[in-house]
């Protein structure tokens, strides 16, 4: 079988798989290989401009990264010490604010201790010295009738011995004077709820029960609920407060008027008392109306 070639004057009797031309061969491979040649030594030049460039980029960068790593470990050392400072700080003052209360409130609670037996003792002698008060007050009550008794007996005495020379018996006199002072007695003193008390004391105690039946009616409570300080004693007594303390006082003992135990107010110290009339006086001023009704009947 015969080929046809390019030059259309060359007759192969073989195709160029099997048969390639020679002179063709040749040349084709000599100008590829001077191309690849070519083309190797350009991009050797190329891959080693690159590899120079990276090698300089390499190192510039190596010692950036460095540089960068050192800052950066710098940075992050000196923001660790300040946030340690910081926390330390913040911790150490919280510790300290935590003791300094710990301190006060315990300071606080020994002086509230200190104080709540302070007052306690002071309730304890101020129970103790009104007792005392009283005491005193009734014995200066009895000094007082034991004064107005021998007054009363040395003036009989005196009357009997001016009289015996009259032709009177002294045992005669005698009784009639006894029987003059227990009147004139009698006179300087009234009854309340079976207790004898003197004209002064039984003023004072009308004035409070009229102005506690005023108070309970105005404001409807029981009479025995309306209380009284003595600062407003004095002022319905009209008279000072060392006064109203003593009539007070004097009328307490002799179970005329009651006395009770309140709450001090808060910020405040010592013990607070309120005074009011007991069942037995109201009850006592209550007949009295009813009698005085009865005879304007």
């Amino acid at each position: 079988m015969q080929f046809r070639v390019n030059s259309h004057r060359e007759r192969r009797y073989k195709c160029y798989v099997c048969k390639p031309d020679r002179k063709n061969a040749s040349m084709q491979s000599n100008k590829r290989r001077a191309n690849a040649t070519s083309d190797a030594l350009a991009r050797l030049t190329e891959l080693e401009d690159k590899v120079e460039q990276l090698a300089v980029q390499f190192d510039f960068y190596g010692s950036s990264i460095e540089t960068i790593r050192d800052t950066v470990i710098e940075d992050v050392i000196g923001v660790t010490q300040e946030r340690v400072q910081q926390v330390t700080g913040e911790i150490i003052e919280r510790l300290v604010n935590k003791r300094i209360t710990d301190f006060k409130e315990g300071m606080w609670a020994q002086m509230r201790s200190i104080d709540n037996k302070h007052e306690a003792k002071d309730d304890v002698v101020h129970e103790q010295l009104e007792d005392v008060h009283g005491k005193i007050g009734n014995l200066n009550v009895r000094i007082h009738e034991l004064q107005q008794q021998i007054i009363a007996e040395r003036e009989s005495m005196k009357e009997a011995f001016e009289l015996v020379g009259e032709g009177k018996t002294a045992e005669s006199v005698m009784s009639k004077s006894r029987k003059t002072a227990a009147s004139n007695l009698l006179k300087n003193r009234l009854l309340v709820s079976n207790i004898s008390i003197p004209k002064g004391h039984y003023k004072v105690l009308v004035k409070i029960v009229n102005d506690c039946w005023v108070r309970a009616g105005r404001e409807g409570k029981s009479h025995t609920d309306v209380d009284y300080d003595m600062k407003a004693i004095a002022l319905i007594m009209g008279s000072a407060l060392a006064n109203a303390q003593r009539y007070t006082r004097e009328l307490r003992e002799m179970g005329l008027i009651g006395k009770r135990k309140i709450t001090t107010p808060f910020g405040e110290r010592g013990v607070r008392y309120r005074y009011h009339i007991t069942n037995a006086t109201l009850d006592h001023f209550q007949a009295l109306e009813k009698q005085k009704e009865e005879k304007s009947k």
